[in-house]
């Protein structure tokens, strides 16, 4: 599935607080070595170690009342109180393959069900 850089919302403790404009994400994967004596002595043999993912996004921050507004993430940072971030698309809205989100609801957005990443 191709997900839109305006598609994707970023929220952080439940809360959607950012409307992506662009987005890149990076999955990547740890190799390691296991050549042996065995392994035919003329290539290299390797398996897959550690897994890691990371998204970067520029966003249009979000109504402070209804979310975490810039100040919120900037004391949260400086108090280095951990926080869990969710990149995915929001769930709300029953349109949203056409584009027409539309005003958020008065609870505000929530991620989509089983979708996205969370770290």
């Amino acid at each position: 599935m191709i997900t839109k850089g305006g598609d994707l919302m970023l929220f952080v403790n439940g809360k959607a607080i950012a409307y992506a404009t662009n987005h890149t994400l990076s999955i990547s994967a740890d190799t390691k070595e296991t050549s042996t004596k065995d392994s035919g002595g003329l290539w290299q043999t390797s398996e897959v170690g550690m897994l890691s993912w990371s998204c970067s996004s520029e966003n249009l921050v979000g109504d402070p009342m209804a979310g975490i507004g810039y100040a919120e993430l900037y004391d949260m940072m400086i108090a280095r109180k951990p926080v869990t971030g969710v990149f995915a698309l929001e769930g709300n809205s029953t349109n949203f393959a056409e584009g027409k989100l539309g005003a958020a609801p008065t609870a505000g957005w929530t991620p989509k069900a089983g979708d996205g990443y969370t770290g």
